[in-house]
């Protein structure tokens, strides 16, 4: 089927949060521009040509020598319209990246630019845009976001933008990572709009006032613009490098030497959608310490210090502990993150120790968890938090808060260790709101942040971990969580070196950063920036306690009275001490400390939230300064779902998915608008209003911040979906696949019509993590209640152990259990008997999936002792003809499962459950159909 991609205007760029806010904008039937793919593209004026975005190339090159890098950032623009444009384009760096200079070039001119307060650059950026000058402006939105302006570029000019920033590099285990992020992913925007100061999608609010300006637009699935990206690494380890290797990019490797090599890029894998990682182990027993110096006339001098402690963190009787997991279930994370999060969550799960006690938190709008108090760490509890897990999905906003709340608010076990570990994109915009939470509630209890995602919010992550006293992982979907697991509990099992200062003898030195040393677990270095004020040689003293004992380590080291290399050093000491002061105002800005930040950026020509970069041509190429404002959109983080955050919003009208519009509503719940909070793009209806969060965001105005709630009226209704702003008594249930159903679907209660509550299906989670999504069924429960006016009951909402069928939930009757997988599974003893005791008390069992699973479930319920049979069914079975089912079905292949004469199950190899869901036309496919059949013939 021919599809067209939308196109955008240049005109309502600076609008595109309004429209995100207030729904997608259909594709034009009538479009007569057809844009194929290869490129986003802007019709400037009604029956211009298409044309790309302005931002056409970023170049990153990379010089890193030991554990000090130094990267130049040359951002390419040029202007394909008829007009002048002013472009605007929000993007990443490191979170410790120190950004010392900006230059802007057009032609053979260089201006470099000038570091100025932020209010007085954008004065005179905006004086030069007025006059018709070229100019160029760079802020920082947050430590790892910045925006970079260039105003009047004229048709066809092409104007590079260079900048360049030093960043000392992690160290952990040995090893060292060089980390380049590509893209600014959505975040969450909590609070009630205020206005608007940039051209992002979501307005500013109370609670995040700059929102506008760290909320980039962002492409629609199947867009690309034409911005692409190379990036070349010169590294020299110092010694020799033992591995290298790269986690996130398909790249070109020279090796000049054992210490030396070279990492380019492959020319097929430059989309700039996730982060670069790049990482390498150092060869042989790692030095107790590494000292780098900076010193010219005499001005005084700068170091960088990393002492690798001495100390033997030797597991012994492990204190009794709290563990609590954390995990994100926010739109962003739905799809490849959530997977990766249930993964290693799993993993953490089971290999506790036996005398700890756990709890297992999720939260998107509002947190929820597995036990209002911690569990002991037993099979069974660790069964019921395995089928909790593997329940998560992605889905509404991140307030993170309420599970910093739901954490960190229970009262601490005197006798335990509490022990939090975070699992999060970090796609928030009110940071500080986190962090300063973090330090108010922490208490005695350590806090690991793992960010879970290809291109996730670093700055906050890392300042997670060191307010709450742990470390930070990173987990890219699809790779092997296990060392990032052994290495969690590596360090919360042992000792760890606490209280750490340093005694500097007779050396002076000033200006020590941190101020507060972190704690050490094992392997990890300390690193601190400071200054020295005269030269000078002598010992210094490492000081901690390490299992309740005091802890020493003494170092000779050197501070020359010259030293010209490593100028870099200056720029680090000051990027650290503006952090260290910043820190000091989570809980809100400091006069005093706003002052220090701004005069330390100006002394040392840094970029921080209160000095920018600003360059400016003389010459005027603009008359009268009239431009347009082109805001460059960014692509979605690779493996982030664009529904998931956004919403659904479709490029056309005759395909959707329908699993991924399911979202719960409470039962019970009289209509009602949650607490107000800004959408990025609300879930539409034809025709109806906002239907759902997904995510970085709730409603703007007066539409619903969540799935609307059901009115009294409708919770009598059986089995039903509702959607849009529902009226008194309204209900409606999707179809198949098609445009008839397209739409948000939001799950009321689902009852019977009857005198008592029951669940007539449940999904069957096995003992071999063999899960069906719960949408699958609902989709298909929907259908047939639609399709054949049957009331279908209710569908449980979480997937029940097939063990504990014979121990299910007071009330709860089960009449269908459906069972799913992609591999052959082996059933346990107590799994075949809880599915035996089900089938001999009237239950139906549907077996759905690969033929390895499903021949391995007839395999396990074929017992000879046993009175069942399985056989293929006849093709003029009830199951597969219109009378007395709805669809006349050729197609059937099913198995099916025989309790004497009755029909007690049916087993599909043809895995109709990914049909039940896929994308189709308007047209009854036989998966939809066969499943509807079923489903009417047990519950006629």
């Amino acid at each position: 089927m021919k599809r067209t991609l939308p196109v955008v205007t240049v005109a309502i760029v600076a609008l595109i949060g309004a429209g995100l806010a207030t729904g997608p904008t259909p594709a034009q039937e009538a479009d007569p521009l057809e844009v194929t793919q290869g490129a986003l593209r802007v019709i400037v004026e009604s029956g211009e040509e298409p044309l790309e975005f302005p931002l056409q190339h970023t170049d990153v090159q990379a010089a890193i020598a030991g554990m000090v890098a130094d990267v130049t950032v040359t951002q390419t623009f040029a202007n394909p319209y008829e007009d002048t444009i002013e472009a605007v384009y929000v993007f990443p760096l490191p979170q410790n990246a120190a950004v010392n200079d900006m230059t802007m070039k057009i032609g053979d001119r260089t201006i470099r630019g000038l570091i100025k307060k932020r209010e007085e650059a954008r004065e005179i950026y905006e004086q030069a845009r007025e006059a018709g000058q070229t100019a160029g402006l760079l802020e920082q939105e947050r430590p790892n976001i910045f925006t970079q302006s260039v105003a009047n570029i004229t048709p066809g000019a092409e104007i590079l933008i260079e900048i360049h920033y030093v960043q000392d590099l992690k160290y952990d285990h040995g090893t060292y990572e060089f980390t380049f992020p590509m893209v600014v992913g959505p975040r969450y925007i909590p609070g009630t709009p205020i206005g608007r100061t940039g051209g992002g999608w979501a307005p500013d609010t109370d609670q995040v006032p700059d929102a506008s300006r760290i909320t980039p637009p962002v492409l629609k699935p199947g867009e690309r613009s034409g911005h692409d990206i190379s990036l070349s690494v010169d590294l020299n380890a110092g010694v020799p490098i033992q591995d290298l290797r790269c986690r996130s990019h398909e790249v070109e490797m020279q090796r000049t030497g054992d210490r030396r090599a070279t990492v380019t890029l492959k020319p097929f894998d430059t989309i700039p959608n996730k982060d670069f990682m790049l990482a390498w182990d150092v060869a042989g027993e790692q030095p107790e310490m590494a000292l780098l110096t900076h010193r010219e006339g005499e001005t005084g001098g700068f170091f960088s210090l990393m002492i690798q402690p001495k100390a033997e963190f030797e597991a012994g009787e492990i204190t009794p502990r709290e563990l609590i997991f954390v995990v994100d279930c926010s739109g962003s994370m739905s799809g490849e993150p959530i997977a990766a999060a249930r993964q290693a969550m799993r993993r953490i799960i089971t290999h506790m120790q036996p005398n700890d006690t756990f709890r297992v938190i999720r939260f998107s709008e509002a947190a929820s968890q597995l036990s209002q108090e911690p569990l002991a760490n037993t099979p069974d509890n660790i069964r019921r938090a395995l089928v909790y897990i593997e329940q998560m999905a992605g889905s509404g906003g991140t307030q993170m808060i309420e599970g910093i709340k739901a954490a960190l608010d229970y009262p601490a076990d005197p006798e335990r260790m509490r022990i939090v570990s975070f699992m999060t994109d970090g796609y928030i915009g009110n940071e500080t709101e986190i962090l300063a939470a973090i330090e108010e509630k922490l208490g005695g209890a350590r806090l690991f942040s793992f960010g879970v995602g290809t291109s996730v919010n670093r700055y906050l992550l890392e300042n997670m971990a060191e307010a709450g006293r742990g470390a930070v992982e990173y987990m890219r979907p699809n790779e092997d969580s296990s060392a990032m697991i052994d290495r969690f509990y590596e360090r919360i099992d042992r000792p760890f070196l606490i209280d750490i200062d340093i005694d500097w003898g007779d050396l002076q030195v000033a200006d020590i950063y941190p101020g507060r040393i972190p704690d050490l677990f094992a392997a990890q270095p300390v690193i601190v920036h400071g200054r020295y004020t005269e030269p000078g040689s002598g010992p210094i003293s490492v000081r901690g306690r390490l299992g309740g004992e005091l802890w020493s380590q003494r170092l000779d080291i050197d501070l020359p009275a010259q030293q010209p290399e490593n100028a870099a050093l200056a720029s680090l000491w000051a990027r650290a001490r503006i952090k260290d002061l910043m820190d000091q105002m989570y809980q809100g800005e400091d006069e005093a400390i706003v002052a220090q930040v701004t005069n330390l950026a100006l002394e040392f020509r840094l970029m921080s939230a209160y000095t920018a970069f600003v360059a400016v041509e003389e010459t005027v190429v603009n008359e009268g300064g009239q431009q347009r404002v082109v805001q460059q959109p960014v692509p979605m983080p690779e493996g982030v779902s664009y529904e998931g955050v956004f919403g659904v919003e479709y490029l056309q009208n005759d395909v959707y998915d329908l699993s991924d519009r399911l979202r719960w509503i409470e039962a019970g719940q009289p209509a009602m608008l949650r607490p107000q909070a800004v959408m990025s793009a609300p879930r539409m209806l034809t025709g109806q209003g906002a239907a759902s969060p997904a995510g970085p965001a709730g409603p703007v105005g007066g539409m619903v911040a969540g799935p609307p709630a059901v009115v009294d009226e409708a919770v009598a209704d059986p089995g039903m979906f509702v959607r849009g702003t529902v009226t008194p008594g309204e209900a409606w249930t999707p179809g198949p696949p098609g445009p008839e159903g397209a739409g948000v679907i939001a799950l009321s209660p689902w009852l019977c019509v009857g005198e008592t509550e029951e669940a007539t299906m449940a999904a069957g989670l096995l003992a071999g993590q063999q899960a069906p999504p719960i949408s699958e069924l609902v989709c298909l429960a929907s259908a047939a209640s639609r399709h054949t006016q049957v009331p279908v009951g209710m569908v449980w909402r979480e997937a029940i152990a097939v063990a504990d069928l014979d121990a299910l939930p007071e009330g709860l009757k089960l009449r269908i259990v459906y069972l799913h997988g992609d591999a052959a599974v082996t059933l346990t003893a107590e799994e075949i008997a809880a599915l035996r005791a089900f089938i001999d008390g009237g239950g139906f069992v549907f077996a759905d999936g690969s033929r390895a699973f499903a021949d391995s479930i007839a395999s396990a319920l074929h017992i000879e002792e046993w009175d069942v049979e399985i056989r293929s069914l006849p093709a003029d079975h009830d199951l597969y003809r219109a009378e007395p089912t709805v669809y006349d079905v050729t197609d059937g292949n099913l198995r099916g499962l025989f309790a004497g004469e009755r029909l007690a199950g049916v087993i599909s190899a043809s895995d109709l459950g990914s049909g039940w869901t896929a994308e189709s036309g308007a047209e009854l496919t036989p998966a939809w159909a066969l499943g509807i059949n079923v489903i009417f013939f047990l519950l006629e």
